[in-house]
């Protein structure tokens, strides 16, 4: 189930929950509560192996352009070959293998950012929602808390410290 499904139906639990007379709590059911972080709990780590897969296909990724580029290499080696034979031109053949060799290396290196910048984009919109996932749990968390909100650290006091440090 999605997490962010979760999340509304936990809200939706607090929302609903009974409110205890002169005091600021409300009364929950339990199972239900403990349910749905169960569930929860089986949601994240669909999104962390999906951070891991990420991450490796960052890796294959560069591997298949080295594949490629020494693939374009063997070519125009082959190339280079085929009009040395054929026409005895060596400055053409060599200028022709020239061109080819950084055509690839060109695309190799162009598939290289292009991979780096997919993973750093992917992994920090990840991070982007795991940290809200967090909040949203630190908010539910601090609601369903018996004991006085000061007395629980909120999610922003947190994050504030965080990023002072």
């Amino acid at each position: 189930m999605d997490i962010f499904a979760l999340i509304e139906r936990l809200e939706a639990l607090v929302n609903t929950g009974q409110r205890v007379p002169f005091v600021n709590k409300i009364m929950l059911d339990e199972q239900e509560c403990l349910d749905v972080i169960a569930q929860m709990r089986m949601s994240v780590p669909d999104e962390v192996r999906q951070a891991r897969r990420m991450l490796q296909e960052r890796s294959r990724i560069p591997e298949q352009a080295r594949l490629e580029a020494e693939r374009i290499v063997a070519i125009a080696h082959e190339q280079a070959e085929e009009i040395l034979s054929e026409h005895g031109l060596v400055r053409a053949a060599e200028e022709n293998a020239q061109r080819i060799v950084d055509e690839a290396e060109e695309q190799a290196t162009e598939i290289q950012q292009e991979s780096d910048q997919y993973a750093v984009n992917s992994l920090t919109d990840l991070r982007t929602r795991l940290e809200q996932l967090h909040e949203r749990v630190q908010i539910f968390l601090e609601a369903m808390a018996d004991t006085e909100p000061e007395e629980v650290p909120s999610a922003r006091a947190r994050r504030d410290r965080a990023a002072k440090e």
